[in-house]
């Protein structure tokens, strides 16, 4: 009996990880300058938070700039940054808008890439190089359907290339210009030769790095039933990693991964016990936000953004009680930064006050009495500014 205390104890106290931060880094209340955030701030608005002072400023970035839809949707907002900073991208809706120093320069409507009649508009993922865009296309309706995916070379005028129709989820690597794509028909398609090598993947999740291979992952993952698969593009060999989701190469050779909504984990390939590196909750949650990305890093992968949701209400699909946290790690200095659940509850007020955002009574008044963080970031982007 003694024996199975010992046990459980060692399992509760050891072996999960404590709630907070587990790795060795140091917390510091600023990074860089010339680092910033992006973050969508409901379906409209993006805010930027450059990073370089003390807690960081935050700025409303779209609506503030006249980037506002010409229809409601629930579509959230794309973004994606030129590796070198100089440029970033948001779609609000049916509309890009393009940045450079912080001033919007473009926009362009959808209708320019040959997406007609107002019945399409942007998908919520969106690549950067610093000659082309890759985004999608969407039919309004259908929000959880195929969409089509385009790649923009940005010095030209906006173009109807395209391919599809694949799935909500996809991944180009900038460099050889190859689409990994999930849908009516799964596989890699390559804009540069325009060739399309057919491949069943086992899940929808993608990141490539060309020196570590392909990491296949669901976007949500809360059993081990949902594992990460490291596979060779070349030789078609896979290797089960571990059990988790939006599974993403880091620059210090690890893979970081999500476990439900509020864990962040590593390992390296070939080891066969994962670690924590950042606990919102003890134990492992529903995975619930099936609806864009939680876990972001910089084209140079030292940078990882994860923001986590902590709910209550367990058996909703679509939770309305919940409270959001913001954690970000230098992975070269070991350092990062945290915004919990209340520090962001009262950015936001802040924010509201300042008129930077406008919110209804019930959102308000979660701020105000419940001190909950009621909208949480799903897509975000770095912005690295470089010489």
């Amino acid at each position: 009996m003694l024996a199975c205390i010992l046990c459980l104890l060692v399992w509760y106290f050891v072996l999960p990880g404590h709630v907070g931060m587990n790795l060795p880094f140091r917390k510091v209340d600023r990074f860089e300058e010339g680092l910033s955030l992006m973050a969508n701030f409901g379906t409209k608005d993006v805010i930027r938070m450059e990073l370089g002072k003390p807690g960081g400023t935050w700025e409303e970035i779209a609506e503030s700039n006249g980037l506002v839809s010409r229809f409601d949707n629930h579509s959230l907002p794309a973004i994606a940054a030129c590796p070198d900073g100089s440029r970033y991208y948001i779609t609000v809706g049916d509309l890009l808008g393009i940045f450079e120093d912080d001033l919007l320069k473009q926009i362009i409507p959808i209708e320019d890439f040959g997406f007609g009649d107002g019945e399409y508009f942007f998908g919520y993922i969106a690549f950067a190089s610093q000659e082309r865009l890759w985004f999608s296309a969407k039919r309004r309706g259908d929000l959880f359907g195929d969409c089509f995916l385009v790649e923009w070379s940005v010095e030209k005028k906006p173009g109807t290339r395209k391919i599809g129709p694949v799935s909500l989820d996809w991944h180009v690597d900038p460099d050889s210009r190859q689409v990994f794509v999930h849908g009516v028909k799964s596989g890699i398609y390559d804009f540069g030769a325009e060739s399309f090598e057919e491949i069943k993947w086992d899940d929808s999740y993608f990141d490539y790095d060309k020196e570590h291979g392909l990491l296949i992952s669901s976007a949500g993952a809360d059993s081990t039933y949902q594992q990460i698969v490291l596979t060779d593009i070349d030789y078609g060999s896979k290797e089960d990693v571990t059990w988790g989701g939006q599974a993403q190469w880091g620059c210090d050779g690890y893979i970081y991964f999500l476990r439900g909504s509020t864990q962040l984990w590593r390992i390296k390939p070939g080891e066969e016990r994962a670690e924590a590196v950042f606990l919102a909750t003890k134990w492992v949650d529903e995975y619930k936000d099936y609806y864009g990305h939680a876990l972001i890093m910089d084209a140079g992968r030292r940078y990882v953004a994860f923001a986590y949701n902590i709910t209550n209400d367990k058996g909703n699909l679509y939770p309305l009680n919940y409270k959001s946290g913001l954690l970000l790690l230098d992975l070269v200095e070991q350092e990062y930064m945290e915004f919990k659940p209340e520090e962001l509850s009262e950015r936001y007020l802040e924010m509201y006050l300042q008129g930077i955002i406008s919110l209804d009574d019930d959102h308000l008044s979660y701020l105000l009495m419940e001190k909950m963080s009621f909208a949480y970031f799903q897509n975000m982007a770095w912005v690295v500014e470089r010489e």
